[in-house]
């Protein structure tokens, strides 16, 4: 949808992406016909069979999050806001409201992601912790061996980002939960001795977004893959 602010056509998605959504699809097929491993009462199986197509709405989102910032990022070169022309510093703010916009949407995904398992799986990870996110559905899955083979799996995508996962929820946690405090504050760092503003890489910062969109995908696929088998 938004490849237009490139003058491109619009996206052709690629096999990551339509195992995701056939896979997603499948499990929803399953849950209103009855044909998954899944056995709740029939009006939360109709909210879990809803609940898919807002995941498919919700990796789209992320994926045009994801490409914009990757695309803005390429066309800033400059390493101190002061040193830019005008359509640059624009080009840079376009990066960080699609980098901001797709750090919220990680773990958007993920929490409900985490939700979705928890009530199909009946995972009764509240009885753990009455708010909970998605890693905390994987520590009550871990601990009370549950599902193993899929918690496995998804344990070992977490690992792998780490270090991503942590720097992004950050300042994903910056940008939600404290008062007037801007995200950009966290992207730039003052130079104390010229008094110049020094941006942060905006290209690893698009290749970190990147790579948990690839987390998220990955870790849809494995939970619909596993769902409808």
């Amino acid at each position: 949808m938004l490849r237009f602010l490139f003058g491109e056509s619009p996206r052709e998605d690629n096999q990551e992406l339509q195992e995701v959504f056939e896979a997603i699809r499948l499990a929803q097929d399953g849950l209103a016909e009855g044909r998954t491993k899944i056995h709740v009462a029939p009006e939360k199986m109709r909210l879990l069979e809803l609940w898919c197509s807002g995941f498919i709405d919700g990796v789209n989102e992320l994926e045009q999050s994801s490409y914009c910032a990757q695309r803005y990022a390429q066309l800033v070169t400059k390493p101190l806001l002061e040193d830019m022309s005008e359509q640059e510093r624009y080009d840079y703010y376009r990066f960080v409201y699609f980098y901001k916009n797709g750090i919220i949407r990680v773990f958007s995904i993920l929490d409900k992601l985490g939700y979705f398992m928890n009530e199909a799986l009946g995972l009764q990870t509240e009885k753990m912790k009455i708010k909970y996110s998605f890693f905390t559905v994987l520590r009550n899955m871990y601990h009370n061996h549950l599902h193993k083979t899929l918690n496995e799996e998804l344990y070992m995508l977490k690992t792998d980002h780490k270090t991503t996962l942590a720097k992004l929820r950050k300042q994903r946690n910056m940008e939600i939960h404290y008062i007037n405090v801007d995200m950009m504050d966290d992207l730039i760092q003052v130079d104390d001795t010229e008094d110049r503003i020094v941006i942060e890489n905006v290209k690893q910062n698009a290749q970190d977004l990147h790579a948990a969109y690839e987390l998220v995908c990955r870790s849809l696929l494995k939970v619909f893959t596993y769902i409808k088998s």
